[in-house]
């Protein structure tokens, strides 16, 4: 028993180690494409969007790291999924629909861009054994 725990503790630092957290990274993602999107609509708010994660970034970062906690309770996806379930904007969508989640004030844009950034630099793992690809065969 004893080395079973050690194994899954052994894999889970493994994982950590090969995928780490990395705010910067994180933050600079968040900084370079929040503001690039466009909408005829809205003709300020990529302007809008960048100069408010400019001016907050540990708001940024809260919303990041309550993204990722979510993604950490969804269930765990299969390797490959073409019901799209587990399709990584499916996911996003979900999670951007749920009630719970704090909103930053950004456009709907700069609220997917702050999310896919943490997914990617905050909580990789997570997104990688949450999400699926429809089929193994990239487009």
């Amino acid at each position: 028993m004893v080395v079973g725990l050690t194994v899954v503790g052994g894999s889970a630092l493994a994982s950590r180690v090969s995928h780490p957290r990395e705010v910067a990274a994180f933050q600079g993602y968040v900084s370079t494409y929040v503001g690039g999107w466009a909408n005829s609509d809205d003709l300020g708010g990529p302007e809008r969007d960048t100069a408010w994660v400019k001016a907050h970034p540990q708001a940024v970062l809260a919303a990041g790291d309550q993204s990722c906690a979510w993604l950490a309770q969804q269930p765990a996806a299969p390797t490959v999924d073409p019901s799209g379930r587990f399709a990584f904007e499916t996911v996003l969508d979900r999670y951007l629909a749920s009630p719970s989640r704090t909103r930053l004030g950004l456009s709907s844009s700069g609220e997917g861009t702050v999310v896919a950034g943490a997914w990617a630099y905050l909580c990789r793992d997570d997104r990688e054994a949450r999400t699926a690809p429809r089929s193994l065969e990239e487009d």
